[in-house]
């Protein structure tokens, strides 16, 4: 029998949840190891050390003083409302919003040409402008830079 069996039968037999054939063994292996004989000459101390120990029960109200206490609770840190929660997302999305913006304009050229327009609003982005710019082209500038007059789609009035 090796030594970890052994332990682990040391600890059935002090439980008394052993059969009388591995008790046999079991002391057999304790008479011949003194290491294991020595575990549960300590193993046994400390249980009889700890069943001597008085018993304790709680007072009959305990349960009661528990439940009241506990109902009686407040939270002591301070939690934002439902409709201030809302409103700090709100704000939080418009700045992220806003930034998403500012680093658009500044870190994006605008465009030069036709097929740029194109890639960035479709189709109807490149009609638009075609219309607005004439036929020729032409270096017009988009209503001095406002697209208050017509509804541009923001990429473009952005980048002009």
């Amino acid at each position: 029998m090796k030594c970890s069996q052994a332990q682990q039968w040391i600890s059935r037999w002090l439980d008394a949840d052993l059969d009388k054939e591995h008790i046999a063994l079991l002391e057999e292996h304790m008479n011949a190891c003194p290491q294991c004989s020595q575990v549960y000459t300590e193993w046994a101390e400390n249980r009889r050390a700890l069943r001597a120990y008085p018993t304790i029960s709680p007072s009959a109200d305990f349960d009661h003083r528990v439940w009241q206490r506990v109902s009686n609770w407040t939270p002591t840190a301070h939690y934002l409302s439902p409709l201030a929660r809302l409103a700090w997302a709100g704000a939080t999305g418009l700045a992220i919003a806003i930034s998403l913006l500012i680093v658009m304009r500044w870190t994006a050229p605008p465009p030069q040409s036709l097929e740029q327009i194109l890639w960035m609003g479709g189709r109807e982005t490149a009609e638009l402008v075609r219309t607005l710019l004439g036929p020729e082209g032409g270096d017009n500038e988009w209503q001095g830079g406002s697209s208050s007059g017509l509804y541009l789609p923001l990429c473009l009035w952005w980048r002009s």
